[in-house]
C-alpha cells in the first residue's frame, strides 16, 4: 500500500516549493501620498536656483517597483510555464510535483489530460500486481486498500486545489508489471473503477483454489484443492502417509481413529475460516484420501458434517 505518510510530506515539500512563484511585487507609494517637499509649499527665494521651482514630477508605479532579486529572477527565468498573469500551466505544476515524488523515490507518473482537465496521477508499489491476482472483491483487506486510495486522493486533490482550482484530479493505482493495467481509480473522491469487480465466478474460484494450494504447500500440508462444477463446492483432498496401509490391515484401534477424525474436522473448520474471512461462503468439502491412491476416498466432511467413514 502507499505510504500516506509520504505521500503527506509531498505535499508540505510541494507547497514549499511554490511559495516563491507567482508571488505579486509591493506597489511603492503612488505621488499622491509622497511626502511634500519644501519647494512646493514656499515661495522661491532669488538665491535658489531657477531649476529648483520647477514641480517633481509624478512618480510611476513602474519607476518605483523594488528591484527584482536574483533568487526571484530565477524562478521566473527557468520556467517558461510561468503564465503572464503569473499563474503556473499544467505543464509547470506537472513538472514540480514530479521532481517532488522523485525526491521521495515514489513510484509514480503524472500527467494533464486535456480531454478529461484533470491532472492523471498513476502510483504503484513492487509486487502489488502480483498480489493482486490472488485478491478478490472479497478478500480480507481489500477495503484496508479501497481506504487507502480514498485517503491519498485526498491529500492529492487538496494539493492541487491549492495551485490550480479549475481542474480535476484522478488518481489510479496500476500494475507495477504494467503501467497501463489499472486496479483502481478514483474521481471526486470515489472510486470509479476496481479491478476486482471485473472478476468472473470463476476467476473468483480459481484465485480462491491457488491460494489455498500456495498456503498448503508453504505449510507443508499433504493436499490439494480444487472446484468442482458438479458440487458446486471447492474440494479438498488430503491424505497421510501411512493411514491407508493402516485401515487397509485393520492396524487402528476405534479411539485412536475417533482421534483422527477429530483433527479432520479441525482441518475442515481452519479452511472454512479462511474462506469466510474473504466473505466466501461457497460449499466446502473435505476428504482425507489412501496416500497410495487419492481416488480412493477414507473419509468426507461437508457442512462440518462427517458424511462417510470407511470404518463406520
Amino acid at each position: 500500500m502507499m505510504k500516506k505518510k509520504i505521500v503527506a510530506l509531498l505535499a508540505v515539500s510541494l507547497l514549499t516549493a511554490l511559495s516563491g512563484c507567482g508571488k505579486t511585487q509591493d506597489t511603492a507609494p503612488s505621488a499622491e501620498t509622497a511626502p511634500v517637499t519644501q519647494a512646493q509649499t514656499e515661495p522661491l527665494t532669488e538665491t535658489e536656483p531657477e531649476t529648483e521651482s520647477e514641480t517633481i514630477p509624478e512618480t510611476t508605479e513602474t519607476e518605483t517597483v523594488p528591484e527584482i532579486t536574483e533568487s526571484e529572477t530565477n524562478s521566473v527565468s527557468e520556467s517558461e510555464t510561468i503564465q503572464m498573469d503569473g499563474m503556473l500551466s499544467h505543464d509547470g505544476i506537472v513538472q514540480i510535483v514530479t521532481d517532488a515524488f522523485k525526491d521521495r523515490e515514489i513510484l509514480s507518473e503524472i500527467r494533464y489530460d486535456d480531454s478529461q482537465q484533470a491532472y492523471i496521477i498513476s502510483t504503484w508499489e513492487d509486487g502489488f500486481g502480483e498480489i493482486c491476482d490472488k485478491f478478490n472483491s472479497f478478500s480480507e483487506g481489500w477495503s484496508d486498500v479501497q481506504n487507502t486510495a480514498l485517503q491519498n486522493y485526498g491529500v492529492y486533490y487538496n494539493m492541487f486545489q491549492e495551485l490550480d482550482s479549475k481542474s480535476g484530479v484522478i488518481l489510479n493505482f496500476v500494475d507495477d508489471r504494467n503501467h497501463e493495467k489499472k486496479i483502481l481509480s478514483v474521481q471526486d473522491n470515489q472510486i470509479i473503477y476496481d479491478i476486482m469487480e471485473e472478476k468472473s465466478p470463476d476467476d473468483f474460484r480459481k484465485s480462491t483454489v491457488d491460494a489455498l494450494n500456495q498456503q498448503f504447500a508453504e505449510s507443508g500440508k499433504n493436499a490439494q484443492a480444487s472446484y468442482s462444477e458438479s458440487e458446486q463446492a471447492y474440494i479438498i483432498s488430503a491424505w497421510y502417509d501411512g493411514l491407508g496401509e493402516k485401515i487397509e490391515n485393520k492396524d487402528i484401534d476405534g479411539d485412536k481413529w475417533n482421534q483422527q477424525k477429530d483433527l479432520f474436522r479441525v482441518m475442515y473448520d481452519s479452511i472454512r475460516a479462511i474462506l469466510q474471512s474473504s466473505s466466501d461462503n461457497t460449499p466446502l468439502i473435505l476428504k482425507i484420501v489412501d496416500d497410495r491412491n487419492h481416488e480412493k476416498e477414507l473419509v468426507i466432511i461437508k457442512n462440518s458434517e462427517m458424511i462417510y467413514d470407511i470404518l463406520a
